[in-house]
């Protein structure tokens, strides 16, 4: 068989302590160089191992690893920096959002308040228009009843007017018959008796009183408008003290003939008066 020769991995009897460097100042590739060394390290029979590629291999890792550290923490930065920008945009919505809702409930409290006026002025108008309507209503049977007293009241105007107007009738009936014998009797008494343009007053007239002219007219007028009549013109003229009592005695007894024969003769007998009283002056003139 043949014999395998083992190399040691270190040599303890070829290892100058004064060629290590400290174990804290030397990184991965400088800690590996320190124990694996060239053939300056050995005693001439050549190098053990060579680690220049792993050395190599190590550098490009830590190489990688930091852009990679780098690159993580540029990006962390970058994430953390658009985090920030973007919690500032999400808390001014917020605060947009918040002075919306606050906005919002003013206007919701302005419509409620404003619902709440409408609702009372709607109330009030239904209430005055229910008012209104049972007013009309009252006032429609208002109507229709006095409606039916205007009809009433016409048919009674109309059956007034068709009895004025037969009542007229008769009488114009009665004065063209009893005209010829009122107009004899007014020539043979000498007294007749109208209504004046002015209403409810009566003319007495009289002739045949004076004897130097049986034509010669005395007259009274009597206003009958009240209950206590009075005498308002008269020819000739009378002195109050003489028919004052006739019309006191008028106003009290309601004897209403006894008072015209009693103007009549106070008429005449101033008629006859002044009639003396004339023939007397024209004597003594002619004298």
């Amino acid at each position: 068989m043949a014999t395998v020769t083992r190399t040691p991995l270190v040599s303890a009897t070829t290892t100058t302590p004064h060629r290590l460097r400290p174990r804290s100042t030397l990184n991965g590739p400088d800690l590996i160089q320190s124990h694996y060394a060239t053939t300056d390290d050995h005693d001439g029979s050549g190098p053990l191992l060579d680690f220049s590629d792993m050395v190599a291999a190590v550098a490009r890792f830590q190489r990688k690893f930091k852009a990679y550290t780098d690159h993580a923490i540029a990006t962390i930065n970058d994430e953390k920096a658009d985090f920030d920008a973007g919690r500032l945009q999400h808390a001014n919505h917020l605060s947009t959002l918040d002075r919306e809702i606050e906005e919002a409930k003013s206007a919701q409290r302005q419509l409620w308040d404003t619902v709440s006026q409408e609702r009372e002025a709607d109330a009030q108008v239904r209430s005055r228009i229910q008012a209104l309507t049972s007013q009309r209503a009252s006032l429609s049977q208002r109507s229709a009843e006095l409606q039916a007293e205007i009809s009433e009241a016409k048919a009674k105007l109309e059956a007034k007017k068709k009895a004025k107007h037969a009542q007229r009738q008769r009488f114009r009936a009665q004065v063209d018959q009893n005209g010829p014998e009122l107009k004899l009797l007014e020539s043979r008494t000498g007294c007749s008796i109208q209504p004046t343009k002015v209403g409810d007053q009566l003319r007495f007239t009289f002739q045949l009183v004076n004897p130097d002219d049986w034509s010669d007219e005395c007259f009274f007028v009597v206003d009958v408008s009240k209950p206590q009549y009075a005498v308002s013109s008269h020819r000739p003229q009378l002195a109050p003290a003489v028919f004052e009592p006739m019309l006191d005695e008028l106003n009290s007894t309601r004897k209403f003939y006894t008072f015209v024969k009693q103007m009549r003769h106070a008429l005449a007998d101033e008629t006859e008066r002044r009639r003396k009283e004339a023939r007397e002056a024209a004597r003594r003139a002619a004298a």
